[in-house]
């Protein structure tokens, strides 16, 4: 998995917890002389600053509307999701969809996703919404009677599928990894016409949505 599409400032290498330098902090959109602050202390602060930039925490776009949340709300959702349940909380910093720091400046400045991450017939946006919908589905209508974190746990095909799932997000949002993404969805495919986690007709529908995007 490589580099997102998009650049973004990088923490101070010599303490991952705190930001040391005001200068550093004010290029977030995080105002004040700061000298020293923990990072949860200026993630707090952000959080506070992003009340005054959107109207009920959602922006004017058709998708966020629609969605009752920004997209870039949903997207660190559903990155943690992916963490906690099928990488053990090890995502690496370089395959991450919302950094901490993407999240303190969304927040302060509003989003800077590109563009075609909200256009609908876009290859970014059927992608995310795909993941989307599949995730929902793992979570709520499974046929386990476990959740997705015990069962992630004891089905190593389906703690496999997890980690497929989210690959293939990131080879369509990076623009340098689209190559990659064909094999990805022949994964994806292969799992989901044999799998035990959805019913028949729930796995044909996702089987139809993969072989059209």
């Amino acid at each position: 998995m490589g580099p997102n599409k998009y650049k973004r400032p990088l923490m101070p290498q010599n303490d991952q917890n705190t930001i040391d330098t005001s200068a550093y902090l004010k290029s977030l959109g995080l105002q004040g002389d700061i000298e020293k602050i923990s990072f949860k202390e200026a993630l707090n602060q952000a959080l506070d600053d992003s009340k005054n930039n959107f109207v009920d925490g959602i922006c004017h776009r058709p998708w966020c509307q629609s969605m009752d949340e920004c997209l870039w709300v949903s997207l660190r959702n559903l990155q943690n999701q992916f963490s906690e349940y099928f990488f053990d909380h090890n995502l690496a910093e370089e395959d991450l969809l919302i950094n901490d720091v993407d999240f303190i400046r969304f927040a302060t400045k509003g989003c800077y996703l590109p563009e075609t991450y909200y256009e609908r017939a876009s290859l970014e946006n059927k992608s995310i919404a795909f993941v989307l919908e599949l995730m929902q589905a793992l979570i709520f209508c499974n046929l386990s009677e476990l959740s997705l974190e015990d069962l992630s746990e004891e089905d190593a095909r389906l703690k496999a599928f997890g980690q497929d799932l989210y690959k293939f997000l990131l080879y369509s949002l990076h623009q340098s990894e689209l190559s990659k993404r064909p094999a990805q969805i022949d994964k994806l495919k292969a799992f989901l016409s044999e799998n035990q986690i959805f019913d028949r007709e729930d796995s044909n529908d996702f089987l139809m949505m993969a072989k059209n995007i």
